[in-house]
């Protein structure tokens, strides 16, 4: 079964839109996705998911030579810092289950480190989207 045939079957919940899923391509049609590739692609599903929320995306993939936010949302003033995990399958256990209190840390710091750079004055939370098996589950405030 091929990485589009997989997808096209997935059930997600809300109004979310399949169309990246349906037309990501791996690098090469003859090697399977990445994990970098299908972290991109969970990544750009979850973004959509927020945008369907009337969150808008300020930024995908913020990173430094010290820290990494997946997404960087905003919504009524305030500024979430999205972390995605996202599982095939269950084998592998939730991706809520890798929110570790070290990944917590990680976080945290990241998000600091966001506000100082950006001199942000306004609320902030730290957030996760959790794609497990094609199913969405949004943790609006960690």
């Amino acid at each position: 079964m091929n990485f589009n045939s997989k997808f096209s079957k997935l059930r997600l919940i809300g109004s979310l839109k399949r169309t990246r899923l349906m037309n990501f391509q791996p690098a090469s049609p003859k090697l399977p996705a990445t994990n970098y590739h299908s972290g991109h692609n969970a990544e750009q599903i979850a973004a959509e998911y927020l945008e369907d929320r009337k969150f808008k995306i300020h930024k995908l993939n913020w990173k430094t030579k010290y820290c990494e936010i997946d997404i960087v949302a905003k919504k009524g003033g305030r500024i979430y810092f999205v972390e995605v995990k996202s599982r095939k399958n269950s084998q592998q256990g939730s991706g809520l289950d890798y929110i570790t209190p070290k990944k917590l840390k990680q976080m945290a710091f990241a998000a600091k480190f966001w506000v100082n750079q950006n001199k942000w004055t306004e609320p902030y939370q730290l957030s996760v989207i959790s794609i497990d098996a094609g199913e969405i589950t949004f943790i609006e405030n960690l």
